[in-house]
């Protein structure tokens, strides 16, 4: 988890690889010992000209206890995340469906729904709409008669997400406005600024700036008062490029600055890399480019 957060993908594969592999040798028992944590806020190339962003895919709390063989599907599935990372589409994808044949072997169908639901999002990002229409549609099913309130949020703004990628945008509207009524009555702020910053992000890569930049914003303050600096910063980046496109010069220096402050300690290769290509606009008037 250390490794992902710093953006060292390469790193946080290797681990997620060697304790794949520790996990394969040891004996076949049911009792729970491995507690979980998912890899679900990926950071994603998918904004303007390929600028990285942060998402919020899966709930990434999930401090339960599992048995060796659900623990495996959930590795997987955090392999799948960092095989993504770093473009390794192929390996993603058969981690995944690994995953899904692990869960769907052992009957869990908490780790089923999910791992469909990472197949959607992948889906997505590659452009298959329809496919990744089936599998949120097939996760949300299962969320649904398991009764998992926070996961069914989860998959109702991944649906929504997707939705905004293709013709219906207002049945996407519909879903995120869903999936955040959802957090905010059981005042879950972290999925509260997760639904906002994804709306956000959808908005932009759809060109809608107007819609885009106060979603985003208030992705930010959510993430601020959680005192969540990376999250926040990688929303202040956002926003940065979002009001430089809608010639907004102050309001896109502030939010450049701001990352630059909240991301200086976050040892955080990718927000690193990026804000060391970018100059406030105020340098390059004074420096005549």
């Amino acid at each position: 988890m250390t490794a992902w957060y710093r953006s060292d993908h390469e790193q946080a594969r290797a681990l997620i690889s060697e304790a794949l592999a520790i996990l394969e040798g040891l004996p076949d028992d049911d009792t729970p010992f491995f507690e979980v944590v998912t890899f679900g806020l990926c950071l994603l190339h998918d904004g303007p000209q390929e600028r990285p962003r942060l998402h919020l895919e899966e709930t990434i709390f999930a401090f339960h206890r599992f048995a060796r063989a659900q623990a495996v599907g959930y590795a997987l599935n955090n392999l799948a995340w960092t095989a993504r990372a770093t473009g390794d589409i192929a390996r993603a994808t058969a981690a995944l469906d690994e995953a899904l044949e692990r869960f769907r072997a052992i009957e869990d169908r908490r780790g089923e729904a999910m791992t469909l639901n990472h197949m959607g999002s992948l889906a997505r990002t590659q452009g298959d709409l329809d496919a990744g229409r089936s599998h949120l549609r097939a996760a949300l099913e299962l969320r649904r008669e398991l009764g998992e309130k926070r996961a069914i949020l989860m998959s109702t703004m991944s649906l929504g997400v997707l939705e905004m990628s293709g013709r219906d945008v207002a049945h996407g509207r519909e879903l995120l406005a869903e999936a955040f009524a959802r957090a905010e009555a059981v005042d879950d702020q972290p999925a509260m600024a997760g639904v906002r910053t994804n709306s956000g992000l959808a908005e932009e890569r759809r060109g809608e700036l107007e819609r885009a930049e106060p979603l985003l914003d208030a992705g930010r303050a959510l993430w601020s008062v959680q005192l969540l600096r990376r999250f926040e910063g990688w929303a202040q980046i956002a926003l940065h490029d979002v009001r430089e496109r809608l010639g907004d010069e102050p309001g896109a220096e502030r939010a450049l600055e701001a990352a630059r402050d909240l991301l200086a300690d976050s040892e955080d290769r990718a927000a690193e890399g990026y804000l060391a290509t970018k100059v406030p606009l105020s340098e390059c008037k004074d420096g005549g480019t």
